[in-house]
């Protein structure tokens, strides 16, 4: 895209100048992207919706995750975590999971039962915010901004942002 910019923008100020009722273009691309920066450097007038995002649940996480793990090993073993070893108790509240690695693999995800008294877990999302980070359309840290009660330790977000990194969708 930003390629094309380089033919487009002489030509958009005298398109507008043409065309007295034109008061904006609409380009189609992530609210960061560097093209609207461009536009705005130039003066010229954009228009900017949210992206349009699908409500997904997820009735079965445990299982969902078990379908995806090929994907998810593949993330780990291409990351700076490959060849990871371990154990990951995710609190979602109403139960929780724990999440087992060997090498690099995902081995187990097991139902894991919340103790009463004490901090048992690495991660917590309140209902319905982990899909949100699964489907990647927030990170962890822009869930944290929406849930104060989404967190993770320290290894344990480096593990979840690359096994569910933020991505258009």
């Amino acid at each position: 895209m930003l390629h094309a910019c380089t033919a487009l923008i002489p030509v958009i100020p005298k398109a507008l100048a043409l065309h007295a009722d034109t008061h904006s273009i609409e380009v189609q691309v992530d609210g960061d992207h560097p093209f609207r920066d461009i536009c705005q450097l130039l003066r010229i007038p954009t228009h900017y919706d949210a992206p349009y995002t699908w409500y997904l649940r997820l009735p079965d996480i445990r299982a969902f995750l078990w379908h995806i793990r090929a994907v998810l090993d593949e993330r780990l073993s291409q990351s700076a975590l490959r060849g990871y070893s371990g154990q990951c108790n995710l609190s979602l509240y109403h139960g929780g999971l724990t999440l087992t690695w060997r090498d690099g693999t995902l081995i187990n995800i097991a139902p894991w039962e919340i103790p009463a008294y004490g901090e048992h877990a690495h991660a917590a999302y309140p209902p319905h915010a982990v899909a949100q980070h699964v489907f990647g359309w927030r990170s962890l840290r822009e869930l944290r901004a929406w849930y104060p009660d989404v967190w993770a330790t320290t290894e344990t977000a480096l593990l979840l942002d690359i096994l569910f990194p933020k991505q258009p969708s």
